[in-house]
């Protein structure tokens, strides 16, 4: 669990970096800079992972037997939206 929320403070802190970039960028084109941040907000954030698996399914278990619970490796996604509003100068 510790890991996942690093995982989801980097995709944040990486989503703000790039949404004041790209702001930067925008102002500079428009002759202005930027200025204070009026707002922002977290409008997505999302987990996703990819797994196949292409073994045959378990059999169905038998009153009183235990099974083991699978975990299998596998690629997880965490992407994280913000909107960032700036005052611009």
């Amino acid at each position: 669990m510790f890991k996942q929320q690093q995982a989801k403070k980097e995709a944040i802190k990486l989503a703000s970096q790039g949404a004041k970039e790209k702001a930067g960028i925008m102002a500079a084109e428009l002759g202005a800079k930027l200025g204070e941040v009026l707002d922002v907000s977290l409008t997505d954030f999302s987990y996703s992972s990819k797994y196949y698996d292409y073994s045959p399914p378990p059999s169905p278990s038998i009153a009183g037997e235990q099974r083991e619970t699978q975990i299998l490796p596998g690629d997880v996604s965490i992407s994280a939206t913000v909107q960032v509003v700036y005052e611009l100068e």
